[in-house]
């Protein structure tokens, strides 16, 4: 146990002075006042940027390459939203709408300091029909503008959209083995009933129904140079569906003559 040397002070705790407390306080107060001030003045100086007359979005630069697309189409349809100023616009929102557009594939959008906005675009590329009013890019993404009947000489295909990229494949497919008797589908389509027809450039028709049509589609490549390229009139329809054979339905002929394979 510790003693007390002689003459050692003795330290004892003493209350805070009443003077001192209120400097205390004073101090707090003084701390909250400026936090609401910062705050308050954040919150002016938020307004302030979202100010579209403070901020304007003078200058609106469109960079692509169109065919159809016209600049005044993107400008219309962005325009509304670019009067919300430089910061009060909302990027992705833009990029969205720029989407919804039917020849637009892809859209990115970005503020250029201090007054402008780029909007960078890429046009779709129709490579093919889809029915009547759907056009299909290389990607086999459907795009539905308002003028598809000008691309009438792309290939059609057609079938339940839910089937969309099995009718793609099979298009494919058949077109790159169509090149070894130098023809070419224009158009495929798999019908309610999932039943396969092919119409070729020439104007053949090829009936190849709801199962086996790859192998269908090989055993007519095997029979075309024989039975079709040489014949002194052309086919109107080619029926597949045979287990042994196919019919065929020539373009003079009153009814369809039966091949044995």
């Amino acid at each position: 146990m510790s003693r007390r040397k002689p003459g050692q002070a003795v330290r004892r705790e003493t209350e805070q002075p009443a003077s001192r407390r209120w400097v205390t306080l004073l101090g707090n107060g003084l701390a909250a006042a400026a936090l609401v001030l910062a705050l308050t003045g954040g919150y002016r100086l938020l307004d302030w940027l979202r100010d579209p007359h403070a901020w304007p979005v003078r200058e609106v630069q469109i960079e692509g390459e169109f065919r159809h697309l016209r600049h005044e189409q993107i400008a219309a349809a962005t325009r509304d939203m670019l009067r919300h100023g430089f910061f009060g616009v909302e990027v992705g929102a833009v990029q969205q709408r720029l989407a919804e557009l039917p020849w637009v594939e892809e859209a990115a959008v970005r503020r250029i300091w201090p007054d402008g906005m780029q909007l960078r675009i890429r046009e779709q590329i129709p490579v093919a029909r889809w029915g009547e009013d759907g056009l299909l890019n290389a990607r086999g993404e459907l795009f539905q503008p308002d003028n598809v009947a000008e691309f009438a000489a792309l290939p059609r295909l057609a079938g339940p959209i839910s089937l969309r990229e099995r009718v793609i494949r099979r298009y494919i497919e058949f077109r790159q083995a169509l090149q070894q008797i130098e023809r070419h589908p224009v158009s495929i389509e798999l019908d309610a009933r999932r039943a396969w027809r092919v119409e070729l450039d020439n104007g053949m028709s090829i009936r190849l129904g709801r199962q086996d049509e790859a192998r269908r589609m090989a055993l007519f490549i095997d029979v075309y140079p024989r039975v079709f390229a040489a014949a002194p009139q052309p086919a109107r329809t080619v029926d597949m569906r045979y287990s042994n054979g196919f019919a065929v339905h020539w373009m003079t002929a009153a009814t369809p003559q039966r091949q044995e394979g």
